[in-house]
């Protein structure tokens, strides 16, 4: 599948099963390994995708796949009490009904519970003989097999890249498999904040695996019995949104002699959805509390919603109700650059948002977040708790710009009064725990550079 290149030469294969890491690498990442003198060859193994792909690795075989996904199954059950995201994923897909009704919560509601045979089949098989049975015939039936049919899908690559995005994929599996048969490095990367708390278990472990800093690298070691050698780079998307408040800051100071003296004429209240049936609440909230004040109040005051781009549910219908002046529904674009967003949150006085990764880019900037957690408030658990339960979430409950708010009343008063922004050490400390602030593009190609 890759061409025959000169032996001295760089080569870099990035296995890519999704088109959200390809076109986030091709942006961010690609253009700098290409200038160091890395060649790029690309393992696509995505089964549908829009890129106009010709060249693909798909393993066909119906058995393998079914094996392969009903050994990941087991592992999320049998380890669903490592963490509430794992849990309540666990429970959503294959839990009793009762267990789901006990555990009801709005933050994984759209998971479809499976069949009643396939829920017992896999409740019995999570025990651990099963589970190593299935590993073993992976690992010594179907990849040597596997391997023989595809002996030369990583000639003359110097080391395999994967963008961890937690996706079950028998192709990424075997491709991390095979590469250790043929010593050939492999390295991966994380690709989003949860990813090693929350989705699934590593099958098979890279060489080295780089996270966005210690409180992901502790997960890996911790859920993910990961044994490799780990680097802590951050994040090259959420290095733009440290720049960029670092610049903020030092035109602050031109334009103004100090920050507490820069007033804008106007502000923006942004609110991002989580692409969950949540959605249809917030918007409700924020199109009724605008309807509410008066105009003077509100004056030079504007409002933002943005729907997930991987939305869940179909907002359409409800998006065209708001007709409201003061607020704008921005959409994202399936081309949209990572600038884009940055400067949205740049722009806003207050970024609303229910547990994503918006609300780690907002606290980097350094703006006010609100956690409307009193979204789903007939769920069992109370997505307030989410703040101190959830592992990725760990720790940030203490962020001085962090609020948290248990009724629409309380979130209205906020709304109303905003508290002022503070810069302190100790929360640029935990928030270099969640992500470190480096030069993740730099740090990522001169490493590579190192390994070859």
């Amino acid at each position: 599948m890759f061409e025959t290149t000169m032996l001295n030469s760089k080569n870099i294969g990035i296995l890519i099963n999704d088109e959200k890491p390809y076109k986030e690498f091709e942006e961010l990442l690609i253009p700098t390994l290409k200038t160091k003198g890395m060649k790029i060859y690309y393992l696509f193994t995505l089964q549908n995708s829009s890129l106009g792909i010709k060249n693909k690795f798909i393993i066909r075989s119906r058995i393998a796949r079914i094996i392969h996904k009903t050994y990941h199954d087991s592992l999320l059950w049998k380890n669903r009490d490592l963490s509430v995201s794992y849990k309540f994923r666990a429970i959503g897909k294959f839990g009793s009904n009762a267990q789901r009704i006990l555990n009801s919560n709005n933050f994984l509601p759209q998971i479809r519970p499976s069949s009643f045979l396939v829920r017992i089949i896999i409740r019995f098989i999570s025990q651990e003989i099963f589970t190593n049975l299935m590993k073993v015939y992976l690992n010594l039936v179907v990849f040597p097999f596997v391997s023989i049919k595809n002996k030369t899908i990583l000639n003359k690559i110097d080391i395999l890249l994967v963008p961890y995005g937690a996706r079950m994929s028998i192709e990424e599996d075997f491709a991390i498999w095979y590469a250790k048969k043929l010593n050939i490095k492999s390295v991966a990367i994380q690709e989003n904040w949860d990813n090693l708390s929350s989705k699934k278990f590593i099958f098979s472990q890279v060489d080295y695996f780089i996270t966005w800093g210690l409180q992901s690298t502790d997960h890996l070691r911790t859920f993910q019995n990961y044994k490799g050698e780990t680097k802590e780079f951050g994040c090259m998307r959420m290095q733009q949104f440290y720049k960029s408040k670092s610049a903020e800051i030092e035109n602050q100071f031109l334009r103004n002699g100090s920050i507490e003296n820069s007033k804008k004429k106007s502000r923006t209240f942004l609110f991002i959805g989580n692409g969950t049936i949540n959605d249809f609440e917030l918007l409700d909230f924020l199109d009724n509390y605008v309807e509410s004040q008066a105009e003077a109040h509100l004056e030079n005051t504007f409002f933002i919603f943005r729907p997930h781009p991987y939305s869940r549910v179909d907002l359409s219908n409800r998006l065209l109700e708001i007709k409201n002046n003061k607020i704008t529904i921005d959409i994202p674009k399936k081309n949209e650059d990572n600038h884009y967003r940055l400067k949205l949150i740049s722009d806003a006085e207050v970024v609303v948002g229910f547990y994503s990764t918006v609300l780690l880019e907002s606290l980097i900037m350094e703006k006010i977040v609100a956690i409307p957690s009193f979204l789903g408030s007939k769920t069992r658990y109370k997505a307030f708790d989410f703040l101190n339960d959830s592992p990725h979430y760990s720790g940030i409950s203490q962020l001085s710009n962090l609020y948290n708010f248990h009724t629409g009343k309380s979130f209205e008063d906020f709304l109303n009064n905003l508290p002022k922004r503070i810069n302190d050490s100790e929360s640029n400390h935990i928030l270099n725990m969640c992500c470190e602030n480096k030069d993740t593009v730099n740090e990522i190609s001169s490493f590579l550079l190192d390994l070859i």
